[in-house]
């Protein structure tokens, strides 16, 4: 309790018995030995609580910083000489300095000191608080994806805290039945692991709810909650487009539908190409490139999130044939390819690339021997500049293996 002002003066000029025993601060210590100031109405302040025995006195109450497990340098006053009278008393702290900015996370130290009128003072013994925003941390092993194959008869996996856990509580719920089993409370290692037995009972379900509520000495934590499915049902063949044939490029788009599946896995002739996600729609779009004139057949797998696998679709064929003389594509970009197919062996083909104004800006040639080239141009010029977007002109020239020649001149654009 403080005093009014009045009451002081005259306790001051009573008798000298009055402050004949030094003021006394007996049982402090604070409400929250650990407190998080993040507004969530949770432990955001700690209170400082102490006994005022023997007379009343002036007391001030400071926050310090750690220094090596010891009370540092002071950041905030909670209480500056203020008249207190015999008997318990309060004072809070809200995790700011006296300037009101907020602190760090880490160890702070309250002290205490009481000093009656006559100047004879006490300190009460120096109390730590821990100032903690930091939520604590859970991760699930097992099961280790949220779609499973087969029924789930373990739930395991791990909370942390740098300052331990208030409490660990994992709950199952499925099937109208809950399982709930308190892991520790008090949880004092940094880790704190949990594995539970899940019986038949709940594991043989389509969807299976596990909260971990992790709860940490400063109050940070909130449930949190994942859905596991059960699902062993493998989805249906991948429907694959038709493939319109023949086609001149040795590019193709092989396209589908891969009903309830997350993605697919496309074969081309006998060989994989690797997985596809399944946009929305659960259509997929595969582009294969690079490959020979012929007969080419697509075979396509579904997979759900689960990891079942669907049967084989139907398979789909087209034929390649490479278009005669010089293609370009409509827009060239980086990355695309100029090819020449001829319909005998040459010795060599020398393509040159002219701006519309005729300068030289780029010389590709190849001296093998065969009737099918393709040349790759990165969009410089001979001194390796880049060029611009627009229209070129390309002449192509060819020393076929009989001796005769074939001269031609073609108009591209290049996008950049």
């Amino acid at each position: 309790m403080r005093f009014p002002l009045a009451l002081l003066i005259s306790l001051a000029l009573g008798t000298s018995a009055a402050f004949a025993a030094p003021p006394s601060l007996s049982g402090p210590g604070v409400t929250f030995p650990f407190f998080s100031p993040n507004n969530d109405g949770v432990q955001d302040i700690t209170r400082y609580f102490f006994t005022l025995a023997s007379d009343t006195a002036l007391v001030t109450v400071v926050v310090h910083v750690d220094a090596s497990g010891a009370p540092g340098a002071v950041i905030d006053t909670l209480l500056s000489s203020g008249f207190v009278a015999v008997g318990p008393d309060t004072v809070e702290w809200n995790g700011k300095t006296t300037a009101g900015t907020n602190v760090g996370e880490g160890r702070y130290w309250i002290t205490a000191t009481a000093e009656n009128v006559d100047g004879t003072s006490t300190a009460a013994p120096d109390i730590p608080v821990i100032l903690d925003t930091t939520v604590p941390r859970d991760t699930l092993a097992q099961p280790p994806k949220l779609f499973s194959q087969t029924l789930i008869h373990e739930v395991a996996g791990a909370a942390s805290d740098a300052n331990g856990l208030e409490h660990l509580v994992v709950t199952l719920f499925a099937k109208g039945m809950t399982l709930a089993d308190t892991v520790c409370a008090p949880c004092a290692p940094v880790s704190s692991p949990f594995d539970l037995f899940v019986p038949d009972s709940v594991a043989a379900t389509d969807t299976l709810r596990i909260t971990t509520d992790a709860r940490d000495p400063a109050g940070n934590g909130r449930a949190r909650t994942v859905f596991v499915v059960v699902d062993s049902i493998p989805p249906p063949p991948p429907v694959l487009d038709p493939i319109a044939s023949p086609i001149d490029r040795d590019s193709v788009a092989v396209l589908g539908t891969a009903s309830e599946a997350e993605s697919v896995f496309v074969t081309f002739d006998g060989v994989s190409r690797g997985r596809e996600r399944v946009l929305s729609g659960f259509r997929f779009d595969v582009r294969i490139r690079r490959f020979p004139e012929g007969t080419h057949t697509v075979v396509a797998q579904s997979a759900d999130k689960a990891g079942n696998l669907s049967p084989l679709s139907a398979p789909v064929t087209f034929v390649y044939q490479e278009e005669l003389g010089v293609v370009l594509p409509e827009r060239f970009m980086a990355g695309q390819y100029l090819q020449v197919n001829l319909s005998k062996p040459a010795n060599a083909v020398l393509l040159r690339i002219y701006d519309l104004t005729g300068r030289l800006v780029k010389r590709l040639e190849d001296r093998s021997t065969k009737s099918v080239y393709e040349f790759a141009w990165d969009l410089s010029d001979q001194t390796g500049n880049p060029v611009g977007s627009g229209p070129y002109v390309v002449a192509v020239e060819a020393d076929y293996v009989d001796g005769s020649r074939l001269a031609k001149r073609l108009a591209m654009v290049v996008t950049r």
